[in-house]
Formats: structure tokens, C-alpha cells, sequence
């Protein structure tokens, strides 16, 4: 009897866990510990913090500001960094470890706790489960992650979004939409919208996509664009000012931002101005982003931005940034091609070459001995039992090192030659299914490495003078 009443207790308890309420869960790597923040020295770095109960909801730090999250983890790493430097005299391996390899902050609506709390307990047991890692990369925040953000939830204009059937609740159990929200990214909406203007006349926008925006006065507004008939580049219009080529609609269409700016109009801002774009194969409409938006780093990915870099960035190209390391703890440096993404509105590798043979630790920890050693030497391995990141399984898969990039390429198995197949089978029988040999042996030569997908929006050729009508802007 005594609990059952604790159950239901509990219940209740869980019941005033709110959805709308963002908090901080902080987990310590090195010990298990899961705590709830309570309060943050912001400029100490430090946080104060209570157990993980319901019953202790009242006094748990609401993470409003995502400034002042940036500026708290900024000097927790300061700190670090200063006592680093009083321990030079000290061998590596009694240094103090970064407070952000052991601690981990999770920005969670309130009513997630639970879940969170035993996310977190799995992992820390090393439970093979990989619902429970997504869940925890999903809501960890970081210093570069919050200096993304443009628009906190106090910013969000619930009220004209709940005139098109968007409600607060919907968006904050919709991770991927509130992250692009906040930053002010395009949201592509996968259901149709129906609108309730004043004169409560419902109008239905068949697919559509959604857009903060801060006009000059300040005031924060949702930009709502309907899906195009046609791609928006292929209209006499934008033909006709930009002269896109081929290769670069095609990029465009594989999701690459033009290698170079366009002079659009920006209602926003009630003037022309030069934009980084790209292509919703979504909406068919162009993606843009104002480059007086869109500042340069002086480092990335740790890497020194040179003048000459930067004047190449903040003009749409791409360039390498030597000395790069994928975190605060990689001590494997490499070459970085970074270009900025308008999709993303983030400064990307597009590519990363490494001097001697590199494989992610993600990857490297799930080889045994037998297959570590082939990849190394160059030989393609099965991907027949390992995992992503994300948790998919990599069983239609092979993998070799890039003679390139010095990392690994992936290569799907109905794609590769017989002969690249007989290979692998040699050393690793039973790899590939008999469907996939059969389909590969029967067909042409030519056609067994053809590894080309067709375009999604058909292209006219260059010297086709015909122009593709469609709506005007």
C-alpha cells in the first residue's frame, strides 16, 4: 500500500514539471553525479546545483538567456585555463582535465527531467543504447552552440504563431525546430498551415516554410513563405540578373551555398544587399542570408583565420585554415576547407585533410584488431556490425581510407565493382548478401562503378536559350 502512495506521489510530483520551463542538468563524467542547476556565478563559472527531484522544481535556474549560458561556460573554461598555466611546471599527465570533458550541461524543458536523468545513467554504465546518446548530443549546449542562437524564447512571437496553428508546446518537444528558430534559420514545414487573419477568414498553405526575422526597429516577426512550382533560380527573373551556371545550380540542388554572393533584395532590411546563398529543394525557393548578418571568426575550429582567408570567406569562397583539431582534447591536427553554410548559418568543413591516417574515435573503438589493421594499411573493411554516430547501422556499408583526406570514405556495397566486392569477400566472407553480388555481377563494367545520382530539379542544358517561366518575386 505504502507504494502504491509513493507511486502516485511521484506522479503528481511529475505532474508540475513544466514543458514551456527550460532548466539545466549537469552531469559530471568522471564520478555519475546528475544534478539539476539551481544558480550560476557567471563570472566564475561556477554553478550551484540540487538533486534531481520533482519536489525541487521551485528552486531549479531557469536557462532563459542563452547569452548568459555562453558567458557562464566562457568562464568556466577561463578558469580552467588559468589554473593550466600555474601547473605548467607539472607533467601532462597530472594536469587538470577541462571542465568540459568530464561536465556536461543539458538546456531540457523541465517535464524531460526524468527521461533525461536516465539518459544520462545509461550511457554513464556504458548501456549499449543508442536512443538514450542521441537524446543526450540532442540537448547538450555548448559555448559555440549558444553564440549561435539570435532569438531566446522570450523572443519568439507565440502569439502570431499560434495564429497558424504553431503552439509553444509543439515547438519545444521539436528540437530540430526550436534549435533553427533560435538561430534564424528557415524551417521547412512538413504539413500544411492554415492561417486565422482578423477577418477569421482561414487561408491553407499547402507547404511552406517559416523564418524569424528582426526588421530595423527591432521587433522580431515570422516570415512565412509558400513552396514555389518551380526552382526559383530557374525563373526568367533570377536568369536574367544572376546567370547562374550549371555547376552551379547543381551544387545549389546537392545542398552546397554558391561560391559566390548575390545582390537580393531584403525586405527586412528595405534595401538591396550581397547574400550567401543556397537552395530549399523543399520549397524551391532560394536561401539567403545577408552578409552584414554573418561576421568572420578569427579562428576556426582553432585554426587561425588569416586576412587573406577571411577576405575569401566573407565573399562566399572557400579556403583552407591549417592547424585545425576537431576539439579542446584532439591533439591531431589537420588542414580545413571551410566555407560558410547558409543552411546551417555555420562556418563547415567541407573538407578535412589529415597528414597521416586518421579515424575518428567513434569509429576506431568499434573495429577489432583485425579490421583496424587493414584500414590502416589502405584495404576496404565491411561495415557489417558498427554504427554511426546517430545509431544507424552501417551494415550496407564498406569503408576505406581517403588517399586524400587521410580519413575514411564510405561506400555503399550495391554501388561497388564485382571486383571490389571478390576483394572484401576474400577476407571477410559473408559480408555482402547474394542479392547484392547478384546485382553488381550482372551489371556492365561501366555501370558497376557509376556511383551518380540523378538530379532532383532537371537542369537545361547551357545553350538552351529557352527560359523557364514562373512566378516573379
Amino acid at each position: 500500500m505504502a507504494k502504491k502512495t509513493d507511486e502516485v506521489n511521484n506522479e503528481k510530483q511529475h505532474q508540475k514539471l513544466s514543458p514551456d520551463k527550460e532548466v539545466l542538468l549537469m552531469y559530471d563524467e568522471s564520478t555519475g553525479a546528475i544534478n539539476m542547476v539551481s544558480d550560476i556565478d557567471v563570472k566564475k563559472g561556477r554553478p550551484t546545483t540540487v538533486t534531481p527531484l520533482a519536489e525541487n522544481s521551485h528552486s531549479f535556474f531557469e536557462a532563459k538567456e542563452s547569452s548568459v549560458l555562453a558567458n557562464f561556460l566562457s568562464a568556466s573554461r577561463q578558469g580552467w585555463m588559468e589554473t593550466q598555466n600555474k601547473n605548467k611546471s607539472l607533467p601532462r599527465d597530472q594536469h587538470q582535465k577541462h571542465q568540459s570533458e568530464v561536465t556536461h550541461y543539458f538546456r531540457i524543458p523541465e517535464s524531460m527531467m526524468p527521461e533525461m536523468v536516465e539518459a544520462v545513467n545509461k550511457v554513464h554504465k556504458k548501456v549499449d543504447d543508442p536512443d538514450s546518446r542521441n537524446l543526450m548530443n540532442k540537448y547538450r549546449i555548448s559555448e559555440k552552440q549558444l553564440n549561435r542562437i539570435k532569438f531566446d524564447m522570450k523572443d519568439i512571437p507565440w502569439p502570431e504563431l499560434a495564429t497558424m496553428g504553431i503552439t509553444k508546446a509543439e515547438v519545444m518537444g521539436d528540437k530540430p525546430t526550436l534549435d533553427g528558430m533560435r538561430e534564424g534559420r528557415e524551417i521547412v514545414l512538413n504539413r500544411s498551415m492554415n492561417l486565422s487573419p482578423s477577418n477569421n477568414m482561414n487561408i491553407d498553405i499547402p507547404a511552406s516554410s517559416l523564418q524569424l526575422a528582426q526588421n530595423r526597429d527591432g521587433d522580431v516577426a515570422v516570415k512565412l513563405r509558400a513552396a514555389l512550382p518551380v526552382a526559383e533560380f530557374l525563373t526568367q527573373e533570377f536568369e536574367e540578373k544572376h546567370s547562374l551556371s550549371n555547376d552551379e545550380k547543381k551544387a545549389m540542388i546537392a545542398g552546397e551555398t554558391l561560391q559566390r554572393q548575390l545582390k537580393e533584395y531584403i525586405p527586412e532590411l528595405q534595401r538591396e544587399e550581397w547574400c550567401y546563398a543556397g537552395f530549399s529543394k523543399e520549397t524551391n525557393r532560394m536561401v539567403l542570408v545577408p552578409r552584414c548578418d554573418v561576421t568572420v571568426p578569427q579562428y576556426l575550429m582553432g585554426g587561425f583565420v588569416a586576412p587573406e582567408n577571411s577576405e575569401v570567406l566573407s565573399k562566399a569562397g572557400r579556403t583552407e585554415i591549417q592547424n585545425c583539431k576537431l576539439n579542446d582534447q584532439e591533439r591531431t591536427p589537420f588542414t580545413g576547407t571551410f566555407q560558410y553554410n547558409v543552411h546551417t548559418q555555420n562556418w563547415d568543413t567541407v573538407e578535412r585533410k589529415f597528414q597521416s591516417v586518421y579515424i575518428y574515435p567513434s569509429l576506431a573503438r568499434q573495429l577489432d584488431e583485425g579490421r583496424l589493421k587493414d584500414l590502416k594499411e589502405g584495404l576496404t573493411i565491411p561495415g557489417n556490425g558498427l554504427k554511426g554516430s546517430n545509431g544507424k547501422d552501417y551494415d550496407h556499408l564498406c569503408i576505406k581510407i581517403n588517399n586524400r583526406t587521410n580519413t575514411p570514405d564510405y561506400m555503399l556495397k550495391s554501388r561497388m565493382s564485382a571486383h571490389d566486392i571478390a576483394s572484401v569477400e576474400s577476407r571477410y566472407p559473408g559480408s555482402f548478401d547474394k542479392t547484392v553480388k547478384i546485382n553488381i555481377a550482372d551489371k556492365p563494367a561501366e555501370e558497376q562503378n557509376n556511383n551518380k545520382t540523378q538530379d532532383i530539379v532537371q537542369i537545361p542544358q547551357e545553350n538552351n536559350n529557352q527560359k523557364s517561366q514562373g512566378p516573379r518575386r
